[in-house]
């Protein structure tokens, strides 16, 4: 859900990271487990990392 909503689709542009961990934190204990949105959390940087070096152009 974090890839989708970060990343830019031809039918919609990509979300602020910002944007979307409001809306996952939001619907954690809900849509999401509330375990993963802490380690999304606590991991964040280096997904995003991981993110930019495997990005398509």
């Amino acid at each position: 859900m974090f890839d989708a909503l970060t990343s830019k689709r031809p039918y919609k542009e990509a979300w602020t990271v910002a944007k979307t961990m409001d809306l996952m934190k939001s619907e954690s204990g809900k849509h999401f487990e509330s375990r993963l949105i802490e380690l999304l959390e606590e991991n964040l940087t280096q997904i995003l990392e991981i993110k930019e070096r495997w990005k398509e152009d």
